[in-house]
């Protein structure tokens, strides 16, 4: 193979060198004038060579070139010459060559320093040609431009952008920290029509939530001591009487403390059922009962307690089976009666009732004068709310009956409300609908 590509060279090269020796031969001069070209100059094939009949090559010749005539090789046409060169004379009339009659332009051919032609060269490219080539350069530069010019616009707009948008941001952001130290007054404003306008309010919402639910809180964790507090201390005066011997242990002062106990007891009873029923994690255990029959019993065991606080009861209504906790309806019904035994005027009046239809059951409790005010009645049910505080100490209450009932009637799928009665007190209103609890 080695062998092989330095024969190729070597022929190459020599090849070369007979091609310049040949050029060198044949140039113009005294005893050999230049003779012309052919137009087209593809047409020019050969180049004159002197037969050499002792050349090796001999037989590669062709018999023009052995007679002595002239022969021509391919030259390369890379600028197009070929189309483009044309010869006019000293008056500028057309002699050989390519006719255009496109702008040409002219160089003199000079002989003793006397014009004898000219020598014309058509452009590389047509007029149009050029126009169009001048029109897309020119495009390119101003496409070039206007993507720079775009590009900076577009900087210009992120920017102002991100300032418009950064700082409403800014101060949701701080909004947000504030609420997470507990700052549920702070407000932020922000006037906008866009999502974060709506956000700006909706924050502002839920600090007012926030906050509601934190004096809930705090209002619960007092009312709680409160109510704790009152029967402990009457305890502990009890029991520091008798230490000190101001008051006797008999029956009668151990009765008393055992119903500060048992008021003590029913009140974190309440208070436990009341925050499970509040974290939906009361429990009730349903099954199918005739919650009428519920009514008639609990009415039955409180007669005595009407008969002491001279009171009449009377009941009216029909049963019906639904899925309902049997402990949890009977807790209800204790507290609605008990609560009217308690804001219910001596020689008062307790009615019970049922209404039903199609969807839903529904009993009614009805008392008598004291009654209550709109006032009273929008903040019957909220946890240690008392009408009378008073009278409601005196009777045993703690303020958590109404409140408690309504969680329960929830977790059981019911609702409790309440109104004015048409006998002048208060009128609650216990209803559940008719359905399979699954």
């Amino acid at each position: 193979m080695n062998q092989l590509a330095q024969e190729n060279s070597q022929s190459k090269q020599r090849i070369d060198q007979e091609e310049l020796k040949i050029l060198e031969e044949n140039l113009p001069s005294e005893y050999q004038p230049f003779e012309g070209l052919k137009f087209p100059l593809s047409a020019n094939q050969n180049l004159f060579k002197p037969s050499d009949k002792n050349n090796k090559n001999s037989a590669l010749i062709s018999p023009e070139q052995q007679n002595g005539k002239k022969r021509f090789i391919s030259m390369p046409d890379r600028l197009g010459l070929s189309s483009r060169l044309s010869l006019y004379n000293e008056k500028h009339q057309f002699i050989l060559g390519e006719a255009s009659n496109d702008q040409v332009a002219y160089r003199p051919i000079m002989v003793n320093d006397k014009v004898v032609g000219y020598l014309g060269l058509k452009p590389v490219l047509d007029q149009d040609d050029a126009l169009s080539i001048n029109f897309f350069s020119n495009q390119k530069r101003y496409l070039l431009l206007i993507y720079i010019l775009t590009i900076l616009a577009s900087l210009v707009a992120s920017l102002l952008l991100a300032t418009y948008f950064k700082q409403p941001i800014q101060r949701l952001l701080n909004a947000t920290r504030e609420l997470t130290k507990g700052n549920y007054q702070y407000q932020v404003k922000i006037n906008r029509n866009d999502e974060l306008g709506d956000l700006s309010t909706e924050i502002n919402q839920l600090a007012v939530i926030l906050e509601q639910h934190e004096n809930s809180r705090r209002q619960w964790v007092a009312d709680t001591s409160h109510e704790l507090k009152t029967p402990l201390a009457v305890l502990q005066a009890q029991i520091e009487a008798m230490q000190d011997g101001i008051r006797k242990p008999t029956p009668e002062h151990f009765e008393s403390m055992l119903r500060q106990v048992t008021s003590l007891k029913k009140l974190t009873q309440d208070l436990a059922d009341l925050a499970q029923a509040e974290a939906q994690q009361l429990k009730c255990y349903f099954a199918e009962i005739d919650p009428w029959t519920v009514i008639l019993q609990e009415v039955e065991n409180f007669k005595p307690k009407f008969e002491q606080a001279q009171l009449s009861i009377s009941t009216q209504g029909e049963g019906v089976k639904l899925q309902l906790d049997i402990d949890r309806f009977k807790q209800i019904m204790v507290n609605l009666l008990g609560n009217s035994i308690r804001y219910t005027e001596a020689g008062g009046e307790v009615r019970v009732h049922t209404v039903q239809d199609a969807d839903s059951w529904t009993v009614y409790v009805d008392d008598s004068p004291l009654g209550l005010n709109d006032e009273q009645l929008a903040c019957l049910g909220e946890r240690f709310y008392r009408v009378d505080d008073s009278r409601t100490r005196s009777t045993g209450g703690t303020g958590l009956g109404l409140a408690l009932s309504g969680k329960i009637a929830q977790a059981l799928g019911g609702t409790l409300s309440f109104e004015h009665s048409p006998l002048g007190g208060l009128r609650c209103k216990l209803t559940f609908p008719k359905y399979t609890k699954v």
